[in-house]
């Protein structure tokens, strides 16, 4: 009635969802029955051409890298296990983790997992596009997860933590959110080229 062609709809909170994961991310709160899928239902609504109604199109709102400190989190937070320890931090060695217990696409692990999260949305769902919430760093001083100060110096011929104010660093981070953008990108279009990204962003 008031000529709305889309909706962008939460369906990814915190690692937590509204659907059934082929991840295993767990259903998130307030849904009546808690395991409702949502997302379908949505998605059964807004595609509806029946008597004459015009398709909507369903993106997916997805808050990136947070997880809230919830399940997900629990399963990938081991500072022994650096495979297994994917939070970004505020310093390598001594800083404290984000407080929403945000994950570190400069960890290969961990930008494999948040890739595959969203293609889980692409490929087992009609849907029209991906919104992205949180697509950043929330500080200068984070992206401190060790293992991506490791392979950053690596690069560099470095040691320690490099300097939160240091242009090569800032570029490092805002190239590990690229990368995820970027690999997400690429295998939609090798999927479902008709599938949209977008994002709720900072400037």
């Amino acid at each position: 009635d008031v000529n709305c062609n889309m909706v962008i709809v939460q369906v990814r909170r915190r690692a937590d969802v509204c659907y059934p994961s082929g991840m295993g991310e767990p259903y998130m709160g307030g849904l009546t029955p808690s395991n409702f899928n949502a997302l379908q239902a949505m998605i059964n609504a807004a595609h509806d051409t029946t008597g004459g109604k015009k398709r909507v199109e369903v993106h997916c709102w997805s808050v990136a890298f947070k997880t809230g400190q919830g399940e997900v989190y629990s399963e990938h937070n081991d500072p022994a296990d650096p495979d297994n320890y994917w939070v970004t931090r505020l310093g390598s060695t001594s800083g404290s983790e984000n407080g929403d217990g945000a994950f570190d696409p400069g960890h290969p692990k961990c930008l494999e997992y948040l890739v595959n999260a969203h293609m889980d949305l692409v490929t087992n769902f009609d849907i029209d596009g991906i919104h992205y919430d949180y697509i950043r760093f929330e500080g200068n001083t984070e992206g401190y997860n060790p293992t991506s100060v490791a392979r950053y110096n690596q690069r560099y011929g470095l040691s320690g933590d490099p300097a939160s104010s240091s242009e090569q660093f800032k570029q490092w981070r805002r190239d590990q959110v690229s990368g995820f953008v970027r690999q997400v990108y690429a295998r939609v279009q090798a999927v479902k080229p008709n599938v949209k990204q977008s994002g709720a962003f900072v400037t």
